[in-house]
């Protein structure tokens, strides 16, 4: 976002939050059209800049949502690792206690 506001800001010649302002929802496609380029240079920007960020946004989405699910399948190893060991240990204290009753 800081290219395109930096961009807008040089070749539409507008100030700096109004080019934050039309990266922004330009990138996110709301494009509420308050504001739109009027330079040629600044309509082939916007086509390549819309074309790269929505695939950049995609990647970093994607890339999110891969952390959480390894995250996720840590965790499930983990509470499975544990109940595992919960039964080896349980089932070993109802053999001890079998072995101690039949010794009786």
């Amino acid at each position: 976002m800081l290219t395109g506001t930096v961009v807008y800001w040089l070749l539409e010649d507008w100030g700096w939050v109004n080019s934050f302002y039309f990266s922004v929802i330009t990138l996110t496609t709301v494009g509420y059209g308050d504001f739109s380029p009027t330079t040629t240079a600044s309509k082939l920007f916007t086509v390549g800049y819309v074309i790269s960020g929505i695939a950049l946004i995609g990647a970093s989405l994607n890339e999110v949502l891969k952390r959480r699910e390894r995250r996720s399948a840590r965790r499930r190893s983990k509470v499975t690792s544990r109940i595992e060991e919960n039964r080896r240990r349980s089932a070993s204290g109802r053999a001890h206690q079998r072995d101690r009753s039949a010794s009786k």
